[in-house]
């Protein structure tokens, strides 16, 4: 977390000394405008630490459901996703894209923060591009961030069996596979990413 830096706690500390500085000057020294002061000073120095709070969220992988967690501070995305491989240049996946939609639409209207987002992955080499779809679901996280992950884990799971079937009734001839941790990085990542192993 950025707050955790020393550099950064400083100016957050400096900035609420200097806004108890102000609200003293204007206020003038009697003993209830002191403790205004010393409010100010502590609700900038709270505001400080949680509006800086934001941090890389805790990725999490589970390899056997093919589910990715991202958990951030106030809230938990779990995720999961099937691609199309050797998709032909040229051909239309927007007429079969309806039928997919029809499919996954009932699971994903259940949910109040469930969607379901089409992206296309364009390799740098001389590979094949990729065409896939994520199931998201999110949720407000309060305080048992991994057991809402749990939950929503298998929601997401059983979304994406539903998608894989469809993308298969949709597209019979082109070859699907579960997205696997790279993929949904590049994904949640905004396209960008790459994966070193070792």
């Amino acid at each position: 977390m950025r707050w955790r830096h020393l550099s950064y706690l400083r100016w957050v500390i400096l900035t609420s000394v200097a806004a108890g500085a102000v609200a003293s000057l204007l206020l003038g020294g009697s003993g209830s405008e002191a403790l205004v002061v010393v409010l100010t000073v502590l609700l900038a120095l709270v505001t400080g630490l949680l509006w800086s709070g934001e941090s890389e969220p805790l990725v999490l992988w589970d390899g056997d459901l093919g589910v990715l967690a991202l958990i951030r501070r106030w809230s938990v995305e779990v995720q999961s996703g099937r691609l199309l491989t050797s998709v032909p240049l040229g051909i239309d996946l927007s007429r079969s894209a309806v039928r997919v939609l029809r499919a996954v639409h009932p699971r994903l209207i259940d949910g109040p923060d469930a969607s379901l987002r089409f992206f296309v992955i364009r390799p740098l080499s001389e590979s094949s591009t990729i065409v896939g779809f994520v199931v998201v679901r999110r949720a407000l996280r309060l305080f048992n961030g991994v057991g809402r992950v749990t939950s929503l884990s298998e929601e997401v799971a059983s979304d994406a069996a539903v998608l894989e079937s469809a993308l298969h009734g949709a597209y019979p001839h082109t070859p699907v596979r579960r997205a696997e941790l790279p993929d949904l990085l590049s994904v949640a990542s905004g396209g960008v990413h790459q994966v070193v192993t070792h």
